[in-house]
C-alpha cells in the first residue's frame, strides 16, 4: 500500500470567510487524499463519524461502464496533482441503435458532500464546459452502443485550485447523463495508513478500524491539527466517506486520526462471487480443470455475429 501524499490550501476568499477545516479522505487499503472541500462545522460537532454521502445526479439507464482514472492507469483513483502533468481519462458507453453525437462535459468545484461552492473563475484556468468528440459506434454486437472517451486537463480545461470536483456529462442542450467525483491535490502532506480490527457485534465478524498519520509539510505550517479533517472510504468509493473526530498530537508536526469503533467498516464480502459447481463444459466452455489452483476454464473463441450465411 502506497498512500498518495497530498494536501490543499483553501483560497484566500475561503480563509477570510470562515475557519476552514482541512479535510482528508483515505481510501482504505488504497490511498490517502487531502482536498480543500468542506462541510459546515456543525456537521462534525454533532456526529463527526457520521457517513458523508456525495450528492451526484442519477446515472441515465442508457449509460454503462463508466470509468474515470489516471490516463493509462485503469486501476488508479481519480486524483490529479495540481502542478503535475498527469491527466484523467473518462470512458463510458451509451446504449443506442443510432449513430453517436458529441456530448457536453462540465466541471464544478464542490464541498465534500458534492455541493458546488465556488465560481468557475476561482478554480478553472480555461472554460467551464467542453465537448466530447472522441466516440465510435460498435460493430457486430448484439446490443448496439457508442463508446466515448475524453481526457483532461487539456488545452481548453485546466484547474488552478485543489479540492473536490464533480464532472457532469450531458446531451447538448438536453438531459444529464451522469456525474462523477474526482480530486485535485497539492501534495503538501505525508499520509500513512494503518488498520486495526474490532468486533462488529453478533455474528458479523471483525470490522476494519482505519487510522491515519498526517505530517504536513512546510507550506502548511500555519495550520494546527484541529484545522484538518480526516475521512476514510473503502476501496476508493469516495461517494460515501466516514470522518474521524479530533486528532491525537504525536509531536509538534505529526497528527494521528482514528475512525471510532462505532463507525468502523463492516467486514467486506466477496466482490465477485462465483459458484464453481455450475461451471461445466458447454458450447462456450471447452474444458474445466478443477485440480488447478486456482481452477481454470478454457473458453471457446468469441465470434461476432455479423449475420448472413
Amino acid at each position: 500500500m502506497t498512500p498518495i501524499q497530498s494536501a490543499a490550501r483553501p483560497s484566500a476568499g475561503l480563509r477570510a470567510a470562515r475557519r476552514v477545516r482541512r479535510p482528508l479522505a483515505a481510501a482504505c487499503g488504497l490511498a490517502a487524499i487531502v482536498s480543500s472541500c468542506t462541510l459546515p462545522p456543525e456537521a462534525f460537532d454533532s456526529n463527526p463519524a457520521a457517513p458523508v454521502s456525495t450528492s451526484l445526479a442519477a446515472t441515465d439507464a442508457r449509460v454503462r461502464t463508466v470509468q474515470l482514472h489516471l490516463t493509462d492507469e485503469e486501476a488508479s483513483l481519480p486524483v490529479l496533482s495540481l502542478r503535475g502533468s498527469q491527466t484523467l481519462t473518462l470512458a463510458f458507453d451509451v446504449l443506442t441503435d443510432g449513430g453517436g453525437e458529441p456530448l457536453e462535459v462540465s466541471f464544478q468545484h464542490t464541498t465534500r458532500d458534492g455541493r458546488p461552492d465556488l465560481l468557475p473563475t476561482e478554480y478553472l484556468t480555461g472554460f467551464e464546459r467542453d465537448d466530447i468528440t472522441d466516440y465510435r459506434t460498435s460493430g457486430g454486437t448484439a446490443v448496439p452502443y457508442v463508446h466515448y472517451q475524453y481526457t483532461f486537463p487539456n488545452a481548453l480545461v485546466g484547474f488552478e485550485l485543489s479540492g473536490a470536483y464533480r464532472l457532469r456529462v450531458a446531451e447538448r442542450g438536453g438531459a444529464v447523463l451522469f456525474e462523477r467525483a474526482f480530486y485535485v491535490s497539492e501534495d503538501q502532506a505525508e499520509a500513512t495508513l494503518a488498520f486495526g480490527a474490532t468486533l462488529a457485534g453478533g455474528d458479523a465478524g471483525l470490522s476494519i478500524q482505519p487510522a491515519a498519520r498526517i505530517q504536513p509539510r512546510a507550506a502548511l505550517s500555519d495550520y494546527d491539527a484541529f484545522q484538518y479533517t480526516v475521512c476514510f472510504a473503502r476501496d476508493g468509493r469516495t461517494e460515501t466517506l466516514r470522518c474521524a473526530p479530533e486528532p491525537r498530537l504525536l509531536d509538534l508536526a505529526l497528527f494521528q486520526f482514528y475512525l471510532p469503533r462505532e463507525a468502523a467498516f463492516a467486514p467486506p464480502g466477496p466482490l465477485f462471487p462465483l459458484d464453481l459447481g455450475l461451471l461445466a463444459p458447454s458450447d462456450q466452455i471447452l474444458d474445466v480443470d478443477r485440480t488447478a489452483r486456482p481452477p481454470t476454464a478454457l473458453l471457446d473463441l468469441d465470434y461476432a455475429d455479423f449475420g448472413g450465411d
